[in-house]
């Protein structure tokens, strides 16, 4: 029911009269079988119309008007389940969509640090598997309801024929139904799991294209990842979605042969104790024939509920753990400051290790350089980014000028802010700068060549012609984008890493006293002692 809620809050008009239309459908199909009957005189209490053939475009037709009738019916059923069904189609696709922009907003609303907990590879099943699975899971709901309303409209007609032959064919039904769900229940067990180990999987994904530079180097390392990452994944992964096939495939050919069942039961076993005269046996039989399609419709549709039931917990899973931080000034312009100061900040992580930062008390100025120092280990990314406002501090208090941040401003303030960390992502697109300007086109060609990228990039339509360069290339441009977005803070995490001599030479005594001449705010975390006298001032971690 609550998959169904998402198609009812996405287009409830829609939905309505798609289901509506569905359910006629459903309803008509009924007639076609009294129709039928009544031409070939076995339809009891409905009178037969014995008149010669008519001639109709060169062709003789018997019971001209039945015929006109059923072939009417036909059709209209034909246009109601087409519209119906192409309704509920477009539906279905503005629903993936709006889902998937969902799914955005959430990711993009969520603190770093719940992202960092959740992993990549769960949220890109989400987006790409679970959402498609809950979609079709929902979109199945006007073909059952036409299958629903044409068993329901045949078991009437039954019942009208022969209320004992109806108990009968209900109570038979409803063993087969009941019997179904064992299979099912089974099938829905082994999916689970499946689901669960997707997620295992997504990551041996990353772990081959990624380090594929690192796996070509070393045979036996690439072996043995491969065999115990990827193929023992795959392995339980085969094993248990056989098991969930097995049983599901074996609850629908059961459901597809229920009604076959119910043939049997009444035509070599009921007869033998109740009355039940030819006509009434041959009408009930053809309209269990006619049923055994939609039925076999209904149950086969269970596995798809299952497996859109499945995703949908995961997504509600995923949203749990993607608390908002339920900032409030979106949209307001960036507020100014001179300052930011860090009094007795800790960030302690929530996972098992739980590892901590701090505590740090620290000033830092525009016009000023800041340099993180300390070994491996000590806290130096994890402090920066409180700084960055990614993580919100464990302990303590961070205050830009007297403004202490807090969940309700914290968007704000991270709007003056730019950072460069070890794992960027370098879009293609310049977003957010306003490209309409004349002098930023010219700006940003300055910038490619000073920052010997001429050659490599070129700039047209607000993209870069490419983003596949050396590392130390890319984080020359990440370094342009940064200067083009013109921020109050930035920060950059061992950016002259990857660096040669002369680049680095260049972001140390060039880059950093630039952006300190125009006022600007920077923070770097460095191992480059030689430049350390750059620096206003230098905060050293320690790992203890």
């Amino acid at each position: 029911m609550k998959i169904m809620s998402e198609f009812g809050k996405n287009a409830p008009n829609k939905v309505f009269i798609s289901l509506m239309l569905g359910v006629i459908a459903g309803v008509l199909y009924v007639g076609l079988i009294p129709l039928v009957l009544s031409s070939l005189n076995e339809l009891p209490g409905i009178m037969y119309i014995d008149s010669a053939p008519a001639e109709l475009f060169g062709y003789q037709i018997s019971n001209l008007p039945i015929a006109f009738a059923f072939f009417s019916l036909c059709l209209l059923i034909l246009i109601l389940r087409t519209v119906s069904q192409i309704m509920l189609t477009a539906v279905s696709l503005n629903l993936t969509m709006k889902m998937r922009e969902n799914l955005y907003q959430r990711v993009s609303g969520s603190p770093i640090d719940a992202l960092e907990k959740i992993g990549s590879p769960r949220i890109i099943n989400t987006m790409t598997m679970d959402v498609r699975r809950v979609v079709d899971g929902a979109s199945m709901a006007p073909p059952i309801l036409v299958s629903l309303a044409t068993v329901a409209g045949m078991m009437f007609y039954i019942w009208i024929e022969n209320s004992k032959v109806f108990s009968f064919v209900c109570s038979a039904l409803l063993f087969g139904i009941i019997t179904y769900q064992i299979p099912i229940l089974i099938g829905r067990k082994y999916m689970l799991r499946a689901r669960e180990l997707m997620d295992e999987l997504q990551e041996g994904f990353r772990g081959v294209i990624l380090g594929a530079k690192e796996l070509k180097l070393n045979r036996k390392k690439k072996d043995s990842f491969i065999k115990d990452e990827l193929l023992a994944v795959e392995s339980k992964i085969e094993s248990t979605n056989i098991k969930a096939e097995t049983a599901l495939t074996s609850a629908m050919n059961y459901g597809d042969m229920l009604g076959f069942f119910g043939i049997g039961l009444l035509a070599f076993v009921y007869v033998n104790y109740e009355q039940v005269s030819n006509s009434e046996l041959i009408a009930i039989i053809m309209i269990l024939l006619y049923i055994s399609s939609p039925v076999g419709s209904i149950l086969s549709a269970i596995p798809v509920f299952i497996s859109a039931n499945v995703s949908y917990k995961r997504m509600e899973e995923i949203y749990a753990e993607m608390v908002d931080e339920e900032s409030v000034d979106e949209g307001l312009e960036p507020p100014c400051w001179q300052q930011i100061q860090l009094k007795n900040v800790t960030y302690i992580y929530s996972d098992e290790h739980g590892f901590k930062a701090g505590p740090v008390d620290l000033t830092i100025k525009k016009g000023q350089i800041t340099f993180i120092v300390g070994g491996n280990g000590s806290g130096k990314s994890t402090i920066s980014k409180v700084i960055t406002l990614h993580y919100y501090p464990t302990a303590g208090h961070v205050y830009f000028d007297n403004v202490q941040i807090n969940r309700s401003n914290i968007n704000g303030y991270r709007q003056t802010i730019c950072s460069i960390y070890s794992d960027y992502y370098l879009f293609k697109t310049l977003h957010g700068i306003d490209l309409e300007c004349p002098t930023v086109n010219a700006k940003i060609d300055q910038l490619i060549k000073d920052l010997a990228l001429d050659g490599k990039v070129k700039f047209e339509n607000g993209r870069f012609s490419t983003t596949k360069l050396s590392d130390g290339q890319r984080r020359r441009m990440a370094l342009l984008v940064a200067v083009m977005e013109d921020k109050d803070l930035y920060v950059f995490d061992e950016w002259a890493a990857d660096q040669d001599v002369v680049f680095r030479k260049v972001f140390y005594e060039q880059i950093l006293p630039e952006l300190k001449q125009k006022g600007k705010a920077v923070v770097a975390i460095s191992h480059d002692d030689r430049y350390f006298h750059l620096a206003d001032q230098v905060l050293n971690l320690n790992p203890s």
